[in-house]
């Protein structure tokens, strides 16, 4: 955050906390402390499972130059309809979150 604002520390705090707080509202953290106790991807949120069916992807298949986890996800053939069809923006976000938040 401090990099991103360019040494604003008063900036990067406000980030810090807006983000921390979003985090917290969206699931995010809860999510985070059940993977690091162990849950599965699927047990993480209702929709993953769903959102796998329609958007193909291999959660944590590899690693990134960094060494952080790497997601493929496979666009041949997606259709954002069809996603929103199987579920909802509120499912869509969740399960996208659950599946950053396993793989961290």
């Amino acid at each position: 955050f401090l990099l991103a604002e360019k040494g604003d520390e008063a900036a990067a705090a406000r980030w810090l906390h807006d983000t921390t707080r979003w985090r917290l509202s969206i699931g995010a953290v809860e999510m985070r402390r059940q993977a690091l106790a162990g849950a599965a991807l699927f047990d993480l949120h209702p929709d993953v499972r769903a959102i796998l069916s329609v958007c193909q992807s291999f959660p944590a298949h590899g690693r990134a130059r960094d060494g952080g986890p790497l997601n493929i996800i496979l666009h041949d053939g997606f259709s954002p309809t069809r996603v929103m069809e199987t579920v909802s923006s509120a499912g869509f976000l969740g399960s996208m979150v659950a599946l950053m938040e396993h793989n961290m």
